[in-house]
Protein backbone atom coordinates (compact mmCIF):
# COMPACT_ATOMS: atom_id res chain seq x y z
CA UNK A 1 0.00 0.00 0.00
CA UNK A 2 1.17 3.31 -0.99
CA UNK A 3 2.31 5.63 2.01
CA UNK A 4 2.43 9.77 1.64
CA UNK A 5 4.31 10.65 4.70
CA UNK A 6 5.18 14.89 4.88
CA UNK A 7 8.29 15.16 6.22
CA UNK A 8 10.51 18.69 7.45
CA UNK A 9 13.62 17.40 7.33
CA UNK A 10 17.00 15.26 5.74
CA UNK A 11 16.78 13.18 8.74
CA UNK A 12 12.66 12.27 8.32
CA UNK A 13 13.19 11.64 4.17
CA UNK A 14 15.42 8.70 4.95
CA UNK A 15 13.24 7.41 7.56
CA UNK A 16 10.56 7.41 5.07
CA UNK A 17 12.55 6.13 2.43
CA UNK A 18 14.22 3.17 4.88
CA UNK A 19 10.76 2.42 5.51
CA UNK A 20 9.37 1.62 1.96
CA UNK A 21 12.46 0.11 1.26
CA UNK A 22 11.56 -2.60 3.62
CA UNK A 23 8.09 -2.87 2.03
CA UNK A 24 9.59 -3.60 -1.35
CA UNK A 25 9.50 -7.79 -2.55
CA UNK A 26 13.35 -9.05 -3.68
CA UNK A 27 14.05 -12.42 -5.44
CA UNK A 28 16.45 -13.83 -7.08
CA UNK A 29 16.73 -14.20 -11.33
CA UNK A 30 19.23 -15.34 -13.81
CA UNK A 31 20.32 -11.61 -14.24
CA UNK A 32 20.10 -10.16 -10.77
CA UNK A 33 21.08 -12.14 -7.24
CA UNK A 34 18.15 -9.17 -5.05
CA UNK A 35 15.86 -8.54 -8.05
CA UNK A 36 13.03 -5.97 -7.42
CA UNK A 37 9.75 -8.20 -7.67
CA UNK A 38 7.56 -4.65 -7.17
CA UNK A 39 7.82 -1.35 -8.78
CA UNK A 40 8.95 2.19 -7.01
CA UNK A 41 7.84 5.35 -7.38
CA UNK A 42 8.79 8.02 -4.92
CA UNK A 43 7.79 11.52 -5.43
CA UNK A 44 9.35 14.34 -3.53
CA UNK A 45 8.10 17.41 -3.50
CA UNK A 46 10.22 20.58 -1.80
CA UNK A 47 8.67 23.85 -1.02
CA UNK A 48 10.93 26.70 0.47
CA UNK A 49 9.78 30.18 1.83
CA UNK A 50 11.77 32.82 1.03
CA UNK A 51 12.12 34.82 4.75
CA UNK A 52 12.08 38.30 3.67
CA UNK A 53 9.41 38.53 0.61
CA UNK A 54 7.53 34.86 1.98
CA UNK A 55 7.43 34.18 -1.53
CA UNK A 56 7.10 30.11 -1.83
CA UNK A 57 8.96 27.91 -4.51
CA UNK A 58 7.72 24.37 -5.15
CA UNK A 59 9.73 21.43 -7.14
CA UNK A 60 9.28 17.86 -7.28
CA UNK A 61 11.34 15.13 -8.28
CA UNK A 62 9.70 11.84 -9.30
CA UNK A 63 11.69 8.80 -8.80
CA UNK A 64 10.18 5.30 -10.85
CA UNK A 65 12.25 1.50 -10.92
CA UNK A 66 10.12 -0.95 -12.78
CA UNK A 67 10.19 -4.13 -11.15
CA UNK A 68 11.78 -6.47 -13.70
CA UNK A 69 13.83 -3.73 -16.20
CA UNK A 70 16.99 -5.60 -16.15
CA UNK A 71 15.43 -8.23 -18.28
CA UNK A 72 15.04 -5.72 -21.46
CA UNK A 73 16.78 -7.48 -24.64
CA UNK A 74 15.46 -7.85 -28.01
CA UNK A 75 12.27 -7.00 -29.07
CA UNK A 76 11.11 -5.24 -25.30
CA UNK A 77 9.40 -2.42 -25.36
CA UNK A 78 12.03 -0.76 -22.22
CA UNK A 79 15.04 -1.40 -24.83
CA UNK A 80 15.28 1.88 -25.32
CA UNK A 81 15.59 3.32 -21.88
CA UNK A 82 17.58 -0.33 -21.44
CA UNK A 83 20.22 0.99 -23.83
CA UNK A 84 20.33 4.42 -21.76
CA UNK A 85 21.35 2.74 -18.37
CA UNK A 86 24.00 0.22 -19.68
Amino acid sequence: MAASPQVTSARELMAAIDAGQLRRHVSSTQMNRESSRSHLVMSVIIEATNLQTQNVTKGKLSFVDLAGSERCGAGQPLLALCDRSR
